[in-house]
């Protein structure tokens, strides 16, 4: 009751596993609302009672006071001294990304559902339950065994294929996007819109590190890339036409290996060397460089424990805890892959067979795209690894950065710094 600021007081009920037995739980609450209450005929001031979340915030705001808002993150979770629970932060990702893509599907298709008017509710809501399973806080979280996520990956899988109609493209916003599209293609196709012009669109090779993932049964080789503005709440239909009986004219493409590579559109010029050490990231219209001094991905050698004790607790799929502080590189080598085209240029940096990243610049586009990949991790040595990727500047920052992580808006943060 001293953690609290009035003198309600929330009494949480149940825990995992906890919601078995309905009727077992009342009527063990009963017993203990009565016995409580039963305290006030020697003078308690204790009253228990069943409330829900609504009345007891109503019952908060009839205090006449000023209330501290919290704006700073509610992560990590540590519960013991070596116990903070960051490690499902990334814990399966391929799984979140799939959970993500998917969840994109369902709401676009509920919102054409609702637009056409046309009432296919039935048809999308085996995938509304494979979301509302996946999205659970132990499937989410990629926390649960192999076997596990391979169901849930399998549900949400049957879910888009039963999902009763798809577009090629549908922007949900209420604002008007630029996407840039990427179709993996067996063969050659030209590409119309839906007025029957021939679109701009890029040929080029699928990654041999993207071709050779485990599990992977598509047999395309190469992508298609084009950029389209869909408008706010609509939608864009492009037409393959297979030309298998005449030529279809390419536009250019320039690829080097090993080679030193710039990519440069615009407002943004990213240099790597020929071994593929990025140099630096310059803000054209700014003329801000900002030099690197290293990039790369790096391991933690994971802490072997048992569990039993807190001192004993072990790196795995909930605790991120690395045995030491020191890391170690992927590979002492790396082999670097530029190509360019009219509209994207890219730089496929690759590590070793576990790791590699793609860096892309799109014409007109003041960002850049960074695509990671890896796994599976090695542990023919019997070794736990913490993958990252790690990028060195001189930037003085005072330890004070930004990210988005944990799904959340860009938030500001401080490195070993936490407001409340």
């Amino acid at each position: 009751a001293y953690g609290f600021a009035t003198n309600h007081i929330m009494m949480t009920m149940g825990s995992d596993f906890h919601y078995e037995n309905a009727n077992l739980w009342f009527k063990n609450l009963d017993k203990l609302i009565k016995y409580i209450n039963a305290q006030q005929t020697n003078g308690s001031d204790v009253n228990v009672f069943y409330s829900t979340p609504s009345c007891y915030v109503y019952a908060l705001n009839k205090v006449d006071r000023a209330w501290t808002s919290k704006t700073d993150d509610f992560f990590p979770l540590g519960d013991t001294p070596h116990g903070f629970w960051t490690g499902y932060f990334t814990s399966r990702a391929a799984l979140k990304r799939y959970e993500r893509h998917s969840n994109n599907i369902l709401q676009a298709t509920r919102q054409l559902n609702a637009l056409s008017q046309i009432n296919l509710r039935n048809d999308i809501f085996y995938l509304s339950e494979a979301m509302g399973i996946v999205q659970h806080h132990d499937a989410i979280s990629g926390t649960e065994k192999q076997n596990v996520a391979d169901d849930y990956a399998q549900r949400l899988s049957e879910g888009i294929d039963k999902a009763a109609f798809t577009l090629t493209l549908w922007n949900p916003t209420i604002h008007p996007i630029i996407h840039h599209v990427r179709v993996p293609v067996t063969k050659e196709y030209l590409i119309r819109d839906p007025m029957g012009s021939i679109v701009p669109a890029e040929y080029v090779p699928i990654s041999t590190i993207t071709r050779n993932i485990p599990g992977r049964k598509s047999s395309a080789q190469n992508q298609y890339i084009f950029t389209t503005l869909l408008p706010a709440l609509g939608f864009s239909t492009y037409y393959f036409e297979a030309k298998s009986d005449e030529k279809i004219r390419r536009k250019k493409t320039t690829t080097t290996r090993n080679e030193a590579c710039i990519l440069e559109n615009e407002y943004i010029r990213v240099e790597f060397d020929d071994h593929g050490n990025l140099h630096q990231i310059i803000n054209l219209e700014k003329g801000i460089a900002v030099p690197f001094t290293a990039q790369g991905f790096y391991w933690y050698t994971s802490f072997a424990g048992n569990n039993s004790r807190p001192e004993f607790q072990s790196s795995g799929a909930y605790v991120f805890r690395p045995l030491t502080s020191k890391i170690q590189p992927v590979s002492t080598t790396r082999t670097i892959t530029c190509t360019k085209t009219e509209t994207v240029q890219s730089a496929l940096i690759v590590f070793d067979a576990s790791a590699s990243q793609e860096v892309s610049l799109f014409h007109g586009m003041r960002t850049v795209e960074i695509e990671w990949t890896v796994g599976p991790v090695p542990l023919d040595d019997n070794v736990g690894k913490e993958i990252i990727i790690r990028y060195d500047t001189d930037i003085e920052s005072a330890s004070k950065y930004y990210t988005d992580a944990n799904g959340r808006e860009v938030l500001e943060r401080i490195r070993n710094y936490r407001p409340t």
